[in-house]
């Protein structure tokens, strides 16, 4: 089925907002759990998202370059977020006792 331009315009926006907000959690995750194997997991997750992200909008656009570009711009829009607005500090709270 063909997409109309707009439809696909709308798609990868949303799909990009959605990575760059992941991705800067996940950021925050990995920042906030230096020391800890949640670290690691939080990292697999990110090159996971990034995969997925570039697998998406390949089926979308067909052109491999683009998809890179975009990529590429969603990790600069993510670093310019944590420089301007830092991490967000997470912690570990245990609920029983």
């Amino acid at each position: 089925m063909k997409r109309s331009k707009v439809g696909m315009a709308v798609e990868i926006l949303i799909e990009s907002f959605a990575l760059v907000f992941l991705q800067y959690l996940l950021c925050s995750m990995c920042l906030s759990f230096k020391s800890s194997i949640v670290s690691i997991l939080a990292m697999g997750t990110y090159v996971y998202l990034s995969t997925k992200y570039l697998e998406t909008v390949k089926e979308i656009v067909n052109r491999k370059i683009l998809c890179y570009c975009l990529l590429v711009l969603c990790f600069a829009i993510e670093i310019v977020l944590a420089a301007f607005l830092g991490y967000i500090k997470m912690e570990v709270v245990h609920l029983l006792f």
